[in-house]
């Protein structure tokens, strides 16, 4: 595949803090990066490794006894448990912490490994049919796979994507932020189907 840019990323660990950086990132990581969970739902569940195992009603997360959360909107603990393991991912890298790195392997592999009915990856999250937590947690999966290589990653998105119909990525609220993901995985692979 022929590339045409003027710029090529960097893999995530060719960045070596020193300095202030080092020491903001230390503070980050002696903060809420060690310690997530008190920070309490959905932090302090397992997150993508098993799934969060119960949703909480909006109204008692954002304390208004107005707010609902009927299934169809129980995707957001996916959303913001996959804000944070792509920060600690790339927290881990930064500052080479393997605890980090291995927290968000396991989440990973959970994920990977139950795929929904239609082969789409993202779904471990109860019925929900929102693609946009997959959108966020892709940006991790992008850093792990620019670390280590994994062809099992690359194996997975690839059958992921060549899951998911055209239809469903464009339609419905976010869905066409996997385009990045979908894009990418035609990088890694050059697998022309993924241009259909």
């Amino acid at each position: 595949m022929q590339y045409f840019g003027k710029f090529h990323e960097a893999k995530p660990d060719a960045i070596k803090p020193a300095g202030h950086l080092k020491e903001q990132l230390s503070r980050q990581n002696n903060g809420i990066g060690s310690h997530y969970a008190e920070q309490g739902y959905p932090f302090d569940t397992p997150m993508w490794n098993g799934g969060v195992g119960r949703i909480e009603l909006a109204s008692v997360i954002c304390h208004d006894e107005s707010g609902e959360t009927p299934m169809q909107e129980a995707w957001w603990p996916y959303e913001q448990s996959a804000y944070l393991l792509d920060g600690l991912l790339r927290l881990g890298i930064l500052l080479d912490d393997p605890a980090k790195k291995e927290l968000f392997r396991k989440n990973l592999q959970y994920m990977m490994s139950h795929p929904a009915e239609d082969g789409t990856l993202g779904h471990c999250y109860n019925e929900s049919p929102s693609e946009w937590p997959m959108a966020v947690f892709f940006r991790a999966v992008n850093a792990w796979y620019e670390l280590t290589g994994d062809k099992k990653v690359q194996e997975a998105m690839l059958r992921h994507f060549t899951s998911i119909t055209p239809e469903k990525l464009a339609l419905g609220f976010r869905h066409i932020n996997n385009l990045e993901g979908l894009l990418k995985t035609y990088e890694w692979t050059g697998d022309a189907s993924l241009l259909i």
